[in-house]
């Protein structure tokens, strides 16, 4: 075998963790020269060179070992911002580049070894020079930096004078997991999907979120930067357990600080500030996408807004922002959402969870808002739902404050049938205003004499048909029989029990047909009322209020049984019925399953 005319005598193999520097080192002393400086005698004698060669460097160097270009340029500090280095990709910022960084322990464990070597058991570890790993993956120690051009070193041994050796540690599993990723291919874990100086970058970034917790208060930038091992440790803790339990944690996180911090963007504050400086490069992108999908999801951002890239959709409100969009007031809506956050409301509510209670709420009016839709007066309210006009339906019954809701609908629908019957071009006759009546049944009397076709004459000469608005002629009023007035419903009692079905389907949130089917299978018992609306001998079935709060009590939905539990319907059904559990109302194309809640676990 020939041997080539520029390769050195005694070959030394690389060692797989080994740095460039270390590798030329032990090359230069195992065939007789100084130092590598004087083996690498083209001028090339600062200490950057050696860890950054040149092209005709690594040329020459791969000559001299008689290894492959490839065993050179695995550890070697490259150009450029991000450079492979090893199994992944790192800044090249973050590699130290004026100072020799080693475990005395694993230097000492290797020159206690006796069996010949050449080029000796000593090298330098190439993970030891990227500064985001602060001590050795094996002994736990701090790494120590020595201001040394490696190129000048005549031996390793140099490195270890006046340093004190104490006793090894437990390793640290955050550098002990970037050590591996500069050695082996990444895995699957959730860190693991991104190159390793943007998840070692990620670490610290969490790990100041954490920091922010303990402290109470943010920062706009990590003290001591990126490379802070504390921060690092802490995030790395946190990450390790995948992508679950960084979203679990900045939930946590989102939740405690947003108590101390005034605006929602600056609960971010620090990963803006690594937003700022990375974002022209896509290797951050993924993470990015992920805080911002977690702010959007939990900070209340409206659409039009930037996080890091701008808010489409508007996820998540507060008080005032819900109560703007929902048209309700703060108030309301902090009653209405008591019971969803047992009565103590977070700062940011998600719309997921807000928006059917409010979007219900919005349905039902009290009767003052009734009042103002109607044009009246509360009093005059309480007149038309004594006489059956509106039916209304009481709070939920554990509240302290006890006050009637009417269903938006109901007060839509009776406006349409009165300004039906209104005429614009004054009739002739006595008119009156109709709200000022106070005879014949009163206020509501007149109001059904008006919708049953008694009187004819009703005018408004205002833009907005309203109560208020509206004149009926005077001599028609007292035309209409008292028997049809229906002076009886007037003084009914306001707070009866009995509901139609139409009420009982708004108070149980369901549909015609599973309210018809909760009649027919005897779910909710009901009586059978006359119309008091007109002479047909015709009767409806009405039913009680409390026997409808018993049964939203005691059944429920195969669908709202699943949004309880969190779970498919599908998977529900098929494990209630491996508990056993039969519905009571099997459900069909226009009605779900039913079942009672005490048939199941």
């Amino acid at each position: 075998m020939t041997m080539s005319p520029t390769k050195l005598p005694r070959s030394v193999p690389v060692r797989d963790d080994e740095c460039v520097e270390s590798f030329a080192c032990r090359l230069a002393w195992a065939n007789g020269f100084r130092t590598a400086s004087d083996m690498l005698s083209s001028g090339q004698s600062n200490l950057a060179t050696l860890r950054s060669l040149t092209a005709k460097a690594v040329a020459r160097l791969t000559e001299l070992s008689g290894t492959t270009e490839a065993s050179v340029r695995k550890f070697m500090v490259g150009t450029g911002v991000i450079i492979p280095f090893g199994e992944t990709t790192l800044k090249r910022s973050q590699l130290n580049m004026r100072k020799v960084r080693f475990c005395p322990h694993c230097l000492r464990d290797d020159a206690a070894k006796v069996d010949p070597v050449r080029g000796g058991h000593q090298y330098i570890r190439a993970a030891w020079g990227w500064s985001m790993i602060a001590t050795c993956a094996v002994h736990g120690a701090p790494l120590i930096g020595r201001a040394m051009e490696p190129q000048r070193l005549q031996d390793f041994k140099a490195l270890l004078r006046g340093v004190a050796l104490g006793e090894p540690t437990a390793q640290n599993e955050a550098d002990a997991y970037f050590h591996g990723r500069l050695l082996s291919p990444p895995g699957k874990s959730f860190l693991d999907g991104f190159p390793a100086y943007v998840a070692a970058e990620f670490c610290t970034l969490i790990g100041e979120f954490e920091g922010a917790l303990r402290r109470g208060n943010v920062r706009d930038r990590i003290a001591g930067g990126f490379e802070t091992p504390d921060r690092r440790y802490a995030g790395y803790a946190i990450a390790k357990g995948g992508k679950e339990a960084v979203w679990d944690f900045l939930t946590e996180y989102v939740r405690d600080i947003s108590r101390t911090v005034t605006r929602p963007r600056s609960i971010y504050s620090a990963a803006h500030h690594w937003w700022k400086v990375n974002k022209h490069n896509k290797d951050y992108h993924p993470l990015m996408k992920l805080l911002q999908q977690h702010a959007e999801e939990h900070v209340a951002l409206d659409r039009g807004e930037t996080f890091f890239w701008p808010v489409l959709t508007r996820q998540v409100h507060t008080v005032p922002s819900a109560a703007l969009a929902y048209g309700l007031s703060d108030k309301r809506v902090k009653q209405i959402l008591a019971d969803k956050f047992d009565g103590e409301l977070p700062r940011f509510l998600k719309k997921s969870i807000i928006h059917r209670p409010l979007l219900d709420a919005r349905s039902w009016l009290n009767t003052g808002e009734v009042g103002e839709i109607l044009g009246c007066s509360v009093a005059v309210v309480d007149q038309i739902i004594k006489a059956g006009l509106l039916n209304a339906v009481a709070n939920a019954p554990e509240e302290i404050r006890i006050y009637r809701l009417v269903h938006r609908s109901e007060v839509e629908e009776l406006m349409l049938k009165v300004k039906a019957v209104v005429q614009t071009e004054k009739p002739k006759g006595d008119f009156r205003p109709i709200i000022k009546l106070r005879w014949f049944g009163g206020f509501a009397g007149t109001l059904r004499s008006l919708l049953d076709g008694h009187i004819q004459k009703v005018y408004c000469d205002e833009e907005t048909v309203r109560l208020d608005t509206i004149q009926v002629d005077i001599d028609e009023m007292r035309k209409v029989p008292r028997d049809l007035i229906g002076a009886d419903t007037i003084d009914a009692d306001v707070d009866a029990d009995l509901i139609d079905l139409a009420s009982a389907r708004r108070r149980l949130k369901v549909t015609k047909s599973v309210i018809d089917a909760v009649i027919k299978a005897g779910l909710i018992p009901h009586t059978m009322v006359g119309n008091r609306r007109s002479n047909v001998e015709r009767s409806r079935p009405w039913v009680k209020t409390t026997d409808v709060d018993r049964f939203s009590a005691e059944f429920v939905s195969l669908d709202m049984l699943a949004v309880e539990r969190g779970i498919s319907p599908m998977t529900l059904l098929a494990e209630l019925g491996g508990q056993g559990a039969r519905p009571v109302i099997q459900g069909g194309r226009f009605v779900g399953r039913y079942y009672r809640r005490s048939d199941f676990r």
